[in-house]
């Protein structure tokens, strides 16, 4: 097992990975009833949304730092290897915070586009 993520070729020395899930996308919604029935629920949902995961850990170089905010900004799509599990995704959002010198502490969140590329 690796102890780094690779988002787009910058290692990411993580703590914490949430993998990929789907978000909810469904919600029970009342409806009006006559009184007699127990069905006063409906289920509304759209399109299922695309996986999404979340890496929370550090990064030691300031070039990396620059290049995941490239990526937050663009909506490039970067290759992700996760331990030998490619993803093609997007930086959806980034949170940075300078710990000392060299090191930040991130969460990324990315929003996949499939497997592979």
């Amino acid at each position: 097992m690796s102890e780094a993520i690779e988002i787009g070729g910058v290692a990411v020395l993580y703590q914490r990975f949430s993998d990929w899930q789907v978000p909810a996308f469904a919600t029970p919604v009342r409806v009006l009833s006559d009184g007699t029935t127990v069905d006063n629920e409906v289920l509304q949902s759209g399109a299922v949304p695309r996986q999404r995961a979340t890496v929370n850990g550090w990064v030691q170089d300031f070039g990396d730092v620059e290049t995941l905010k490239g990526y937050t900004a663009s909506k490039e799509l970067v290759l992700v290897n996760d331990d030998g599990t490619m993803h093609s995704a997007v930086v959806l959002d980034l949170v940075l915070d300078r710990v000392l010198p060299g090191l930040w502490s991130c969460t990324v969140t990315l929003l996949d586009f499939g497997a592979g590329s």
